[in-house]
């Protein structure tokens, strides 16, 4: 028992140690002051360095966009009619890239960027400037292009085609400076009332001063002048009057014998109204060369559009070049002397047609009228015949020769 009691004791005892074990608890430790206070003294340096890092460069960024967004602040710009502004898209980004670039720039970049803003701000009023101009410039040319098909339609009065040599007239074609078509004698004329062989007694207008215009030599060589008649022509083709007038004035100033060049930049003239440059144009080309009958025809034909029958009549009577080569030639000066009823020269110079051309009625009919009006009615009559037999004028011509047959009793 006693050992039993023992053990029972013993046990006893162990489980009041135990559970005095559990419920131990270690006294409170107590912080000292001192670490406390060097805490909150590192808070306090670490506060002030960084408000000393991070508020003054923050002070600095808002100085520096007030200045910046100041300097580049756009200006208002003046109006443009009809144009679209082009700078205007970099002109209102720039606030936005200046600001981003404030934030990561120091003062000396921001001049900079400033400057590059400016430059960028001139080159849009460049840019304007030029699309206003480029619009004025449409507008004039949109303006020019029904002035040029103005011009087209006087031209060819004065030229059908400059550049090709004189061409034996037809029933059907027109040549240069052709009043009507040439030269089919007028009915009217055929009045048989015998006259004089005087030209009418239309007034002369006061004579023009002649021309002394100037060849001034040029140092450009035989290559450029063929260059400069290629554009011509070009201009010529895309009815671009000015461009044309002032290529051929080259031309002639380095080739003053081009009859090509005189005839086109004269017409040129007359399709533009200025028919004085026309005349003085010409003029000059006979005092350089007498025998150019082109020129020589051409100026006659001037004058008649301007009314001036005596002047182109007597102009045309000074040469009588070669028939064979200047079938115009002739007829235009028929024609002109049959309506100053001049029917001596007309029967001449139709009599000449007819030896040349003799399948043509129309110079057979100015051969008859200019004979009937000259009371020689055997030639007349034949002539109408022949004029006749060819069927190539209109029914009331024909029926103006047959009527004439049997007034004169053939």
């Amino acid at each position: 028992m006693s050992v039993v009691n023992k053990m029972l004791n013993d046990l006893e005892n162990r489980e009041q140690q135990q559970g005095v074990v559990a419920d131990y608890q270690p006294p409170e430790k107590k912080r000292s002051p001192l670490v406390w206070f060097l805490l909150i003294a590192l808070l306090i340096v670490a506060g002030a360095a960084a408000y000393m890092q991070f508020g003054a460069e923050f002070l600095k960024q808002s100085e520096t966009n007030t200045v910046v967004q100041t300097a580049v602040t756009p200006q208002p710009q003046p109006d443009v009619v009809h144009t679209k502004s082009v700078g205007s898209e970099t002109e209102n980004e720039a606030p936005r890239e200046v600001s981003s670039r404030v934030s990561q720039a120091s003062i000396s970049s921001l001049a900079k960027i400033a400057e590059q803003d400016a430059i960028r701000n001139q080159q849009g009023e460049s840019e304007e400037q030029s699309v206003s101009t480029e619009s004025l410039d449409n507008t004039d040319s949109a303006l020019a292009e029904p002035e040029a098909v103005d011009n087209q339609s006087a031209q060819s009065r004065l030229t059908e085609n400059a550049e090709t040599s004189v061409q034996t007239p037809s029933e059907n074609t027109t040549v240069e400076l052709e009043v009507t078509e040439q030269p089919e004698p007028s009915i009217a004329q055929a009045e048989v009332t015998p006259s004089s062989n005087k030209v009418g007694q239309d007034e002369p207008s006061e004579p023009e001063p002649r021309s002394s215009m100037a060849v001034k030599p040029s140092e450009i060589n035989r290559d450029s002048v063929e260059d400069i008649k290629l554009l011509a022509q070009k201009a010529l083709a895309d009815k671009n009057s000015p461009q044309a007038i002032n290529l051929l004035s080259q031309v002639l100033n380095e080739q003053p014998d081009n009859v090509n060049a005189r005839k086109q930049l004269a017409s040129l003239f007359f399709a533009n109204g200025e028919s004085g440059k026309a005349e003085t144009l010409l003029k000059y080309g006979l005092e350089l060369n007498s025998q150019q009958h082109d020129i020589r025809l051409m100026l006659a034909r001037l004058y008649q559009l301007s009314k001036r029958n005596i002047e182109a009549l007597s102009l045309l009577s000074e040469v009588s070049p070669d028939i064979v080569l200047n079938i115009d030639y002739y007829g235009q000066r028929a024609s002109l002397a049959q309506q100053l009823k001049s029917f001596e020269q007309a029967r001449e110079d139709y009599s000449a047609l007819t030896s040349v051309e003799p399948e043509q009625a129309k110079w057979w009919l100015g051969l008859g009228i200019s004979a009937d009006s000259l009371s020689q009615t055997e030639l007349a009559s034949d002539a109408y015949r022949r004029a006749l037999s060819y069927n190539q004028l209109d029914a009331s011509v024909a029926n103006f020769m047959q009527k004439r047959l049997r007034d004169l009793g053939r």
